[in-house]
């Protein structure tokens, strides 16, 4: 173990620099490696003539209290507390996300809400195998629900039918229904109602962005190089030996953290991988996300934090207005709109079909009535690549045998959200890169404690 060489990291995404704030929280040395000229990853605020906006609709959940509190340190007064509801478009309709028993009797009428929970309980008596993400949809909220708000939403989001997507894409978020819930609603009335909502969450003052910013900041500036592409990892004995940057410069390591899209990080290993290991890299896909921006010369569109479209006739999956989550988002008396639109992987689509895409966004927005033609002063577009990772059925399977090929590298670790293939939030990415970070010390120590015993071994002989 070549430990007297600083600790690469590669990525300065949330996972990347999790794991440099954890690293400094050691005294470890460490370089996090990052090819964009900014950190983040697709975690970062752009700034577009005085308006800011996210790279996607971003949300800030209390679901693990340690992880929170460094956050809210790194953050300080500028974390706000946020109470603004989603929802869900439908025909002209704004139903609750996630669905409401009362909600649904006001916005579909009592015969859809009948029809639907006849439906409903059929399926919660009569569960069909649960083995991929239809079926977990339908038992969750019965066929009808299902078809309407969920099953083309998913079909849109990932590029494969339901019955082609693991149970695991839902992420645990498929809640809502459930017979509490309409106890809680029907005999305590709409103070309750919003309890099970997805409403409250916290947020910088100034975009989503800032976390990772001040993550960079707590990790040491100088501890990251920007503009540095990992072109090669070059391996021999069961070590990382080195990394080359740019496809010029090579960087020895002592150890690895690699945040890397994990067929990335396959692709660009030097021997190749085996072929069996590139067959499975190789038929791992991710969704990438066209990013749409209006500027209005409006106040506010909508009272939502998020707005989803399940239905297949629009291209788009979720709209959401920035000055909802913080009014610093915008100038004052002006508002934007940001809308979002999956697209397959393989690089951004080409100029012609941004522009056939970022006029269907517009003419769609302005049929339903949420915007109006004469108030847009711009509209932008933005790509971002690796969004989503596509989780196929059978994907864990061949997840699972990549890591534990990578696995017998004794001075590499893998962290984050694509370098492990995986939905995660925020707080799940930062608290795997805290795991990563104690599981690489108590493994030096190991590494050291052999070490000391072969030389004590050969002293005495």
């Amino acid at each position: 173990m070549r430990t007297h060489n600083p600790i690469a990291v590669l990525g300065g995404g949330p996972a990347g620099l999790g794991a440099g704030y954890f690293l400094r929280a050691c005294d470890r040395s460490f370089c996090i490696y990052e090819t964009a000229d900014r950190v983040g990853g697709n975690c970062v605020t752009h700034e577009l003539s005085g308006f800011l906006f996210d790279s996607g609709a971003h949300r800030l959940h209390n679901k693990d209290p340690e992880i929170t509190q460094i956050i809210t340190d790194l953050v300080g007064n500028d974390l706000l507390r946020v109470d603004v509801p989603s929802a869900i478009y439908d025909s002209g309709r704004f139903v609750d996300f996630p669905l409401s028993p009362l909600n649904l009797l006001s916005t579909l009428g009592l015969r859809e809400v009948w029809c639907s929970s006849a439906d409903w309980l059929l399926a919660k008596l009569h569960p069909v195998d649960a083995d991929h993400f239809g079926a977990l949809a339908v038992n969750r909220y019965g066929r009808r629900l299902a078809n309407r708000f969920l099953l083309n939403y998913s079909e849109k989001l990932w590029g494969e039918s339901p019955e082609r997507l693991s149970a695991g894409i839902s992420g645990g978020r498929l809640k809502g229904l459930t017979i509490k819930t309409f106890l809680m609603e029907g005999l305590l009335g709409r103070t309750k109602k919003t309890a099970h909502l997805d409403g409250t969450f916290l947020y910088p003052r100034r975009g989503y962005g800032v976390i990772a910013e001040r993550l960079a900041d707590a990790c040491g500036r100088t501890n990251i190089r920007l503009g540095q592409q990992v072109t090669r990892v070059l391996h021999a004995d069961g070590k990382i030996e080195a990394i080359e940057l740019n496809h010029a410069d090579r960087v020895e390591v002592g150890q690895v953290i690699s945040t890397l899209p994990l067929p990335l990080f396959i692709e660009r290993m030097d021997p190749p991988a085996p072929p069996g290991i590139l067959d499975l890299a190789r038929r791992l896909r991710f969704r990438n996300v066209l990013l749409v921006g209006l500027i209005l010369d409006r106040s506010q569109v909508m009272t939502f934090a998020t707005l989803y479209f399940p239905s297949s006739k629009y291209p788009f999956t979720r709209v959401f207005e920035p000055a909802n989550r913080s009014t610093a988002m915008v100038p004052r008396g002006r508002t934007s709109l940001l809308v979002e639109i999956p697209v397959a992987d393989g690089g951004p689509p080409d100029d012609e079909a941004v522009e056939s895409l970022k006029r269907q966004t517009v003419e769609q927005l302005c049929d339903i009535g949420l915007i109006a033609r004469e108030e847009i002063s711009d509209v932008f577009s933005l790509c971002l690549p690796h969004a989503y990772p596509v989780l196929e059925l059978g994907v864990e399977e061949r997840v699972a045998s990549i890591l534990n090929y990578l696995s017998g590298f004794t001075n590499l670790s893998i962290s984050g959200r694509n370098a492990r293939f995986e939905h995660a939030s925020l707080h799940n990415t930062l608290r795997r890169s805290k795991d990563t970070v104690a599981q690489m010390g108590e493994r030096t120590k190991s590494a050291r404690s052999a070490h000391n015993g072969e030389v004590t071994l050969e002293a005495a002989t």
